[in-house]
């Protein structure tokens, strides 16, 4: 697992920065700090979070490797039973079930944008 990076992250764009000043001066917005999943690169509002972030692991039975339970290659081991690293040949019908898989373990609320999650909260739209 590796270690949470602190970034500064626009309000007005989303992009993340790794010095404050690069930060305020994308786009001149307001800019507040995040930690960043040092695996996913997922912002997150407290150190404890991104830490915790891909802290789960998928690990290929072939190859032996582990992944982050979030990864495209964790997504791979559950549809087609290994890896890219250790083959990297899926059939078109496992391709697509793969990316399926995986959009569906990305779209949580917790890896929505924090704008996108604050609008959809103030709209109603979403489950806080």
């Amino acid at each position: 697992m590796s270690k949470p990076i602190k970034k500064w992250e626009c309000s007005a764009c989303g992009d993340h920065h790794s010095d404050k000043g690069d930060a305020m001066d994308c786009c001149r917005p307001d800019v507040e700090p995040v930690w960043v999943c040092g695996e996913c690169d997922m912002a997150h509002d407290d150190e404890d979070q991104a830490a915790d972030c891909c802290a789960s692991t998928a690990t290929c039975p072939r190859c032996m490797r582990e992944h982050a339970e979030t990864s495209r290659q964790a997504a791979q081991i559950r549809v087609a039973g290994h890896c890219d690293h250790c083959n990297p040949l899926f059939p078109i019908e496992q391709e697509y079930a793969i990316d399926r898989e995986h959009q569906a373990a990305q779209d949580t609320s917790a890896s929505l944008p924090r704008q996108v999650r604050a609008m959809l909260i103030e709209t109603g739209s979403a489950h806080a």
